[in-house]
């Protein structure tokens, strides 16, 4: 996700304290996706059940994203934070 803020400043008019923002997004919603996706795996007790749909989404996402292209640059914004998301949340699990 370190190429996120040069694509949010090449997509306009965006000053760096909202690329900033903008860039922490992902992280945000990784924070969000670890706490819920953890709470349910530990209760119950089986985390492989989480590991392969989370890649599917962030694949899915992803390439989504990929096909979408820099027209609907919002949309893919989401998306790729949504990627983002399940790919820090499979760090998690991978430990």
């Amino acid at each position: 996700m370190m190429w996120m803020p040069s694509i949010i400043k090449a997509s306009g008019n965006v000053d760096i304290v909202s690329v900033g923002w903008l860039a922490a997004i992902p992280y945000f919603v990784a924070i969000a996706m670890m706490l819920i996706v953890s709470f349910y795996s530990d209760k119950l007790q089986n985390r492989k059940l989480f590991v392969w749909p989370l890649l599917l989404i962030a694949t899915i996402a992803f390439f989504t994203a990929y096909l979408l292209g820099a027209e609907h640059f919002w949309i893919c914004f989401i998306l790729l934070s949504i990627t983002a998301g399940c790919m820090h949340l499979m760090d998690r699990f991978m430990l």
